[in-house]
């Protein structure tokens, strides 16, 4: 059974001082535009001080579908807050976030999941101020923050709000958030796999991730209220971050973006390109005789019509990833990349266990020679196919 998993997002500036540049406008429009492409819908749990300064970004987020959600009014860890501090900043920074966003704001996050034992006071403070659940809880115990003992399932807190607690896992002995921040940053994708089949139906699954995390080019600073070391590893990974929660929402969440936008399927394309005549001696012998005349592992789009052509090739120019096609006797030249060519759909099958890493693919039985036929061009491709398991359905009458 397939187990879906939300999408968070918290936005923070984690500036020590303004002598730092402010990269919180930019980043987050920036996970906006992928989470856009990637048709992800999900919940921003926003920093009441960043709202202030960057309405913006609230604007974007509320205008692309998503849930808007507070994330503290300037994320300061709840130990280093009296109930009324608390209390009086959460109901300035809700409203703010409600005039902003026209949203009714239900949901709370607390800085680095500091809702423990010991800041147990924040709870009714929470239901008195009208959210109606939180996220804020770690089930573990950890080296900053964590509840241990707490359930991993969501609960309702007496007479207060619901809790949805972050997901964790237990590797090698230790307990740990895998789904999210530096445990997703600096983890195998195994990790993740272990976890998510390891959850229980009762869990809920979200992952939750940073703009600042995609944003390898920030200038190091020391963090507030964490150690030197901690704070370093708050750059790390950051380089690959993008890819890397690509590939995964892709494998995971299921989220396949168009070819014309983001450029992933490039590299893969190019190597298709490269084999294009291994892969035509795979493909040519089952077509028919006058199917062969005409066909190309890629068909070009019409730049007037926008119509998916089935014309011949008349040169390929692997340099510079371009087809010349005749098209009825004028010469179209078309790149493959970012869009400008489909793929026939056994090749594109191929292409996508390749650029995804696709592990494992379920399949109708009608589908098995197709499958042996994408096998084959992976394997030219040099890559290793999915495990393969094909079923028959039966209908009773």
């Amino acid at each position: 059974m397939t187990k879906n998993i939300s999408v968070t997002l918290d936005v923070e500036d984690l500036r020590p001082s303004d002598q730092f540049e402010d990269r919180s406008k930019l980043m987050t429009e920036k996970v906006l535009d992928l989470f856009s492409e990637m048709n992800i819908r999900a919940t921003i749990f926003v920093v009441g001080d960043v709202a202030k300064n960057h309405p913006e970004i609230i604007n974007k987020a509320v205008k692309d579908g998503h849930e808007i959600g507070l994330h503290s009014h300037k994320h300061i860890p709840l130990q280093l807050l009296t109930p009324d501090e608390f209390e009086q900043e959460l109901t300035g920074a809700k409203t703010l976030l409600q005039e902003i966003s026209g949203q009714e704001i239900n949901g709370f996050r607390a800085p680095t999941m500091s809702l423990t034992h010991k800041t147990r006071w924040a709870v009714p403070i929470l239901k008195r101020v009208g959210f109606t659940y939180s996220s804020s809880v770690l089930p573990a115990k950890n080296p900053l923050y964590g509840w241990d003992g707490l359930p991993k399932h969501p609960f309702r807190w007496l007479n207060s709000v619901i809790e949805f607690p972050c997901p964790v896992t237990n590797i090698l002995g230790f307990t740990i958030p895998y789904l999210g921040g530096a445990y997703f940053r600096l983890f195998p994708s195994i990790i993740r796999k272990m976890g998510v089949r390891r959850s229980s139906y009762g869990e809920v699954l979200w992952t939750y991730c940073h703009p600042w995390e995609f944003d390898p080019d920030e200038k190091y600073y020391q963090l507030e209220n964490v150690g030197r070391s901690t704070s370093r590893i708050a750059w790390i990974g950051r380089k690959g971050m993008e890819n890397k929660f690509f590939l995964w929402a892709n494998k995971v969440l299921k989220f396949f973006p168009p070819y014309s936008k983001s450029g992933f399927f490039n590299d893969t394309l190019k190597l298709i390109l490269k084999k294009y005549k291994d892969i035509m001696e795979i493909i040519i012998p089952t077509l028919g005789k006058e199917r062969q005349k005409t066909y190309s592992p890629f068909l070009p789009i019409c730049p007037d019509t926008g119509v998916v052509l089935e014309i011949p090739v008349l040169e390929i120019d692997e340099k510079k990833s371009k087809i010349i096609f005749d098209n009825f006797g004028k010469k179209l030249e078309k790149s493959i990349l970012d869009g400008n060519c489909k793929l026939q759909w056994k090749v594109d099958w191929a292409m996508r266990w390749c650029a995804y890493e696709v592990d494992y693919e379920m399949y109708g039985k009608d589908l098995i020679e197709s499958a042996i036929i994408s096998s084959k061009i992976c394997k030219i491709l040099g890559k290793q196919s999915p495990n393969g398991f094909a079923y028959e359905m039966f209908l009773d009458e």
